[in-house]
């Protein structure tokens, strides 16, 4: 519980130094990386291993390299990887998408439009989806 409410005071300082006139940038940046350093500290992703093991799934299942994937490319078999994988992970941990983001080195606005576009297309994506629910599945049950 202290740990909740040191975050709240590092975000009313944040907020009261971006509303002020005379905020230095240098300033606001410290407080925000306070922020994230007491945040990964004290709440960690303890599903860390699944979901490295779900991302060299949607490597095998697409054939796409996991360095591909953490990559600047933008090529559409890559971009669907990605997206795959950002609205799998959302839609089953419970896990901030900044910190979803930063596993394949984008930041939460790639998150959000990925987890949009599954959803508004899932018949493009289903097949992967089944394949990879069914591999997940297959390997909790061993």
């Amino acid at each position: 519980m202290e740990e909740i409410q040191e975050i709240k005071n590092l975000l009313d300082k944040l907020e009261a130094n971006y509303t002020a006139e005379h905020t230095s940038k240098i300033k606001h940046n410290l407080l925000l990386n306070k922020i994230n350093t007491l945040i990964n500290t004290k709440f960690p992703v303890s599903n860390i291993e699944e979901i490295n093991y779900i991302l060299s799934e949607i490597s095998d299942i697409l054939l796409i390299d996991i360095s591909a994937m953490k990559s600047n490319k933008r090529h559409k078999d890559i971009v669907f990887a990605r997206q795959i994988f950002f609205y799998y992970i959302s839609m089953n941990y419970d896990i901030t998408q900044a910190r979803l983001a930063s596993i394949l080195n984008r930041d939460h606005a790639t998150v959000i439009y990925s987890i949009r576009v599954v959803t508004e297309q899932k018949s493009y994506f289903f097949e992967t989806l089944k394949e990879l629910n069914k591999r997940v599945k297959l390997k909790i049950k061993n």
